[in-house]
């Protein structure tokens, strides 16, 4: 029987978070969330991750299509995201939106 509980899953579990989706805290009690995922260069082309915080749901996604790369975040009202994406990667555009328990509504695009 193997053992789910073990370092090395979580050290795994923990690469995934930081690592590849990019998302992890800023600040103590997660009220910063830095947001800077590391797409490897070949064998994947996305990668999501869900962080329950004390103000709520973190999330961060990404998909790679053709070079260019589109990054989703989303952080709980009140909490503020350093987001920084790779060089090597364009952004074309970025909808930022707040989001509560019960609904989320978008406030600004960017081109």
């Amino acid at each position: 029987m193997t053992s789910f509980n073990h370092y090395a899953f979580g050290a795994i579990g923990d690469w995934l978070h930081r690592v590849v989706a990019g998302l992890a805290p800023a600040a103590p009690g997660y009220r910063r969330i830095a947001v800077a995922p590391q797409p490897p260069r070949r064998g994947l082309t996305s990668a999501s991750a869900r962080l329950d915080t004390p103000y709520g749901t973190a999330e961060s996604g990404w998909v790679l299509e053709e070079g260019n790369l589109r990054l989703a975040v989303r952080v709980p009202v009140g909490v503020t995201a350093d987001v920084v994406l790779p060089s090597e990667h364009t952004m074309s555009s970025a909808t930022a939106s707040t989001s509560s328990p019960s609904r989320s509504s978008p406030t600004r695009t960017r081109s």
